[in-house]
C-alpha cells in the first residue's frame, strides 16, 4: 500500500506571512509494516511542486515541479532530502515509481518522460516521440515494463521501456 500524499501550505508562527510547504500523508499507516512515516514533513522547496510518488516500502517519497529538479527524500525520521535528480529541461507534472520501487518514471513539458534507476539514481532512458507537454505518465502494474504516457499533442502513448519508439499510439478526439 503506497501513501497518498497532499501539499499543505502552512504559516511558519500564527499571523506570520512567512510560509512553508509540506507534504503529508492522507492515510492512517499506524501498524502497516515495516514501520509508520512521518504523517507530514516540511520540505525545504525552493518552487512549486507539482507532483508526488512514495516508493512501494513507503520508504522514499520523490516530489517535483517547475523548477524541473527531482528531489528524493527519506521519508523515516526528520525527511532528510537524499538525492536530486536533474535531467529534464522542463517543468516535471507527473512522476510515478513502478511497482517494484526500482524505477522512477517523470513526465515532463520537454516532451519527454525519463526513466530512472531509483537505486542509483542514474538515468536510463529518455522516451522522445510526443510533440508537446507530456502531462501524464503510469507504469504498468504487472507483467512486462511498460509506461503510459498522456500529453498536450492529443496522443496517448505506449511505451515498452526496452524499446526507443512507442509501441501503441493512439489519438484522442478533440472534437466530439
Amino acid at each position: 500500500m503506497s501513501c497518498c500524499w497532499e501539499w499543505r501550505d502552512r504559516a511558519l508562527e500564527p499571523g506570520s506571512s512567512r510560509r512553508r510547504q509540506e507534504l503529508c500523508c492522507k492515510q492512517d499507516l499506524r501498524g502497516v509494516p515495516p514501520f509508520k512515516p512521518q504523517s507530514c514533513c516540511s520540505l525545504d522547496m525552493k518552487g512549486k511542486y507539482t507532483a508526488a510518488s512514495s516508493t512501494p516500502n513507503r520508504s522514499t517519497l520523490a516530489s517535483a515541479g517547475f523548477d524541473r529538479l527531482i528531489l528524493l527524500w527519506n521519508v523515516y525520521g526528520d525527511c532528510d532530502n537524499s538525492a536530486i535528480l536533474k535531467e529534464h529541461s522542463g517543468a516535471v507534472m507527473e512522476l510515478h515509481y513502478n511497482t517494484d520501487g526500482s524505477m522512477l518514471f517523470p513526465a515532463s513539458t520537454d516532451k519527454t518522460v525519463a526513466v530512472w534507476d531509483s537505486e542509483t539514481g542514474e538515468r536510463v532512458k529518455r522516451l522522445k516521440g510526443h510533440t508537446s507537454f507530456v502531462n501524464s505518465c503510469y507504469p504498468a502494474r504487472r507483467g512486462p515494463q511498460l509506461v503510459c504516457t498522456g500529453s498536450d499533442d492529443g496522443t496517448v502513448k505506449l511505451w515498452d521501456s526496452g524499446r526507443k519508439q512507442p509501441s501503441k499510439h493512439f489519438r484522442t478526439c478533440t472534437r466530439c
